[in-house]
């Protein structure tokens, strides 16, 4: 269990705290004080220049193997060779295949665990806590019953463990922080300023699969002092047993990360002064220390993906607090005889993780060797009298070139890295004032684009404020831009810009099998949910022209007379392929949604089993009717929802 301790700021009082399992981390570590909804303010003092982030040259092929430079453990690339027999019982290393958790649904809630009293905020506070989808959208979509059951049991154990784990931490952190909120000096923050304390986590899902659940937890505080903290740590636990895995759980040659690491961030951050000095065998004593002395620094942090190993350092650890956070990533290929080769996945080449913005980063190509250097930011836009816009502008920068794409809303979007193939793809899913969501597709260069910048592929609208951003491609370097045609519909999803897509708490784990959702205004306003994959040019695919319907009242509509509608009895077959035949419906008969095609249809559901199809006359009509006949004399308990 970490401890308190206390640091004196400029004449404040700036408290850094230890937490205990998941949440554990060195402090002081990260920057300046924030929102709860803008890790803007998580941007290092430093501002750190990508030049000073080099990925180690393809020159270096000294004893040390080869590490790929500062990542959010996504950018690595792990070579095919296959590791030797697996150490670790009873999962080997050809059982980690991720394949079979490709039906499992993620889901991020967000809890608010702050202190308030009234108007009064002493205490502003959240965590996030995973879940699972267990929908059958196969079923739904498709007419199949594709849906692992294994899925959630696989990992129900570690996602309890990582949940309990956080809210645990999350209360001890907010009641520590309420007694020094409530203390007879303080006065609670002015209503509508930002609150003087805050504690906000944030989890970024890296791995999934039958041998380990990896999550990069964010932890940002604050406590009325000169800045705030922010602490990075690696949550990784045991899918068989729930436990938390330790170090010597994941690699069976720990001694040897110490000077493995150490001799990549020397090389990532030439300019970088590490504690206690610039010397590497220096700088591994240090790591070393952090490594074995768990009750002082709490160990090393560290995730895995699908793809590599990282190693996360945040301010203040092994360098200036001025200088930021630090990672280290380096392939699974590069660490044969120091980890467990049961960690080691048996991947393709497709795969997505979670990525924070304001972490420097980097992408490496096939060979490991190469790298592009990236970043991402974002920052809402205020006028110049101060009034929300509604608007972020989020700047994308790789290999020194910057695009700045104007998304809606002004909360931090989530961000994911997907590599497919030798191609790298950026989501950023924006989250706007009115819990609408929706998803935006750029594609990064690839290593070798010397001066060229990252492009859109897809998005809602293709705006950007970037408008001289175009010279730094030609147009025959995005070819696969998405047709917005006049009426505001993508032909790719099929939905308007006002009712995009987006990923509403589902974690993309895979991208050629994720969720995204919409909202329809057929026959009452329902949130609608389909199968995505990502094509090989980064373009979002719909598995089905159904949708999943969920009315935003969460009650059936009710028939208010009898009526012959189109029935199906059997469900088994595709929503295109099912045999319809007319049928007497009793009034006061409760209707369930089931699916919607989203333009003119809905299917629903009797209490008996049977599908009733119901297609009104237009949907853009007010109100809408069905043979002419409104909706609403038809139906009770029809809601809709600007």
């Amino acid at each position: 269990m970490r401890r308190w301790y206390y640091v004196i700021t400029s004449g404040m009082l700036a408290v850094a705290f230890f937490m205990g399992g998941c949440t554990a981390a060195q402090d002081p570590a990260g920057i300046s004080a924030g929102s709860a909804a803008d890790s803007k303010n998580l941007q290092p003092a430093h501002a750190s220049s990508t030049d000073n982030h080099q990925a180690l040259s393809a020159s270096s092929s000294e004893a040390v193997p080869a590490a790929s430079s500062i990542t959010a453990s996504s950018f690595t690339d792990v070579g095919k060779g296959k590791p030797s027999a697996a150490v670790r019982d009873p999962v080997s290393a050809s059982s980690v295949n991720p394949a079979a958790v490709s039906d499992l649904q993620l889901i991020c809630q967000t809890t608010f665990n702050g202190v308030w009293d009234g108007d009064v905020t002493w205490v502003d506070a959240s965590y996030q806590q995973l879940s699972f989808d267990e929908t059958n959208y196969g079923s739904a979509l498709t007419g199949t019953n594709d849906l692992s059951s294994s899925a959630k049991s696989l990992l129900s154990h570690a996602a309890d463990r990582l949940n309990r784990d956080v809210s645990t931490n999350a209360d001890n952190a907010v009641e520590d922080l309420r007694v020094m909120a409530q203390s007879e000096d303080e006065e609670p923050a002015p209503q509508g300023s930002d609150p003087y304390y805050h504690n906000y986590e944030k989890l970024y899902v890296q791995r999934a699969d039958s041998a380990i659940l990896s999550v990069l937890s964010l932890t940002d505080v604050y406590a009325h002092g000169a800045h705030g903290s922010v602490v990075l740590k690696g949550c990784n636990y045991d899918p068989a047993t729930g436990d938390e895995l330790k170090i010597e759980d994941v690699f069976t040659n720990k001694e040897a990360l110490p000077d493995l690491i150490a001799f990549a961030l020397t090389d990532q951050y030439p300019d970088l002064i590490l504690f206690p000095a610039t010397d590497s065998r220096d700088t591994a004593s240090m790591i070393r220390e952090i490594m074995n002395n768990t009750d002082t620094y709490g160990g090393l942090s560290f995730t895995l993906d699908p793809k590599g190993v990282t190693f996360w350092f945040s301010a203040g650890d092994i360098t200036a607090y001025a200088s930021g956070a630090q990672a280290s990533s380096i392939r699974y290929a590069h660490l044969s005889g120091i980890i467990d080769p049961a960690f080691v996945p048996e991947t393709d080449d497709s795969y997505a993780v979670a990525v924070p913005d304001y972490v420097p980063m980097s992408i490496t190509d096939d060979s490991g060797r190469g790298f592009s250097s990236f970043q991402l930011g974002s920052d809402p836009v205020m006028t110049d009298e101060g009034y929300d816009t509604g608007t972020t502008n989020v700047t994308v920068t790789v290999n020194d070139r910057t695009r700045t794409f104007a998304l809606p809303g002004r909360y931090t979007p989530d961000y994911y890295l997907i590599v497919k193939g030798e191609r790298r793809f950026l989501l950023i899913n924006a989250h706007q004032e009115d819990d609408w969501e929706s998803v935006h597709l750029y594609e990064l260069p690839s290593v070798s684009s010397d001066g060229v910048a990252p492009h859109m592929v897809w998005s809602p609208d293709n705006a950007s404020t970037d408008d001289t951003a175009s010279a730094n491609y030609a147009p025959s370097e995005n070819p696969s831009s998405t047709d917005i045609s006049a009426d505001g519909y993508s032909s790719d999803i099929g939905v308007t810009a006002e009712y995009s897509c987006g990923l509403y708490r589902h974690v993309l784990l895979n991208p050629d099998r994720f969720l995204l959702s919409t909202r329809s205004q057929v026959l009452g306003t329902t949130a609608c949910t389909n199968l995505f994959r990502l094509d090989d040019d980064g373009i979002p695919v719909p598995g089905s022209a159904w949708y999943t319907s969920t009315p935003i009242s969460e009650n059936d509509i009710v028939l208010r007379d009898t009526r012959t509608l189109d029935t199906a009895s059997d469900r088994s077959g595709s929503p295109e392929d099912l045999t319809f035949r007319p049928a007497e419906i009793a009034h006061g008969t409760a209707l369930h949604y089931y699916r919607t095609n989203m333009a003119d249809t809905v299917d629903f559901l009797t209490p008996d089993n049977r599908i009733v199809r119901i297609r009104v006359d237009n949907n853009a009509a007010n109100p809408q009717t069905v043979n002419g006949t409104a909706i609403e004399n038809m139906f009770n308990g029809i809601a809709f929802s600007g």
